[in-house]
């Protein structure tokens, strides 16, 4: 599934969908990747845990479900009622998106960021 949330699209120089394609051959080989998504500099610049490359990929330990990639049956067999030590911040409620990042904190697993390829988030540009 390939998901954007209303306000998110891809930066207009970025049309090769490369990382689409390598993203589902990673996250169907190894199972510590949760989905994949490209980078986004609101996000991906200023976050505090930092990412680690992985081959053509970044790896972070936050999820964001303003666009991701992901396996829909991996999302379905998810405890979203995980708990972690590693709260997500206590302004993003308990959506799917803390709860997610939860469960991902809990089990050690990882979103995969292309950073040859970016997205946009419009509320970023209504300041």
């Amino acid at each position: 599934m390939l998901f954007f949330t209303e306000d998110c699209a891809i930066e207009s120089e970025c049309s090769d969908p490369k990382w689409i394609y390598e993203g589902i051959a990673l996250l169907e080989k190894n199972k510590n990747y949760i989905a994949v998504r490209p980078y986004d500099s609101d996000l991906d610049d200023n976050w505090s845990e930092g990412l680690k490359r992985s081959d053509s990929f970044l790896e972070a330990y936050t999820f964001t479900d303003r666009m991701f990639l992901a396996n829909v049956n991996r999302l379905k067999s998810i405890d979203y009622n995980c708990e972690s030590t590693n709260q997500y911040p206590a302004y993003g409620g308990a959506g799917f998106e803390a709860r997610v990042y939860n469960y991902m904190r809990a089990n050690d697993l990882r979103m995969l960021v292309s950073p040859n390829e970016r997205y946009v988030h419009e509320s970023c540009y209504y300041h």
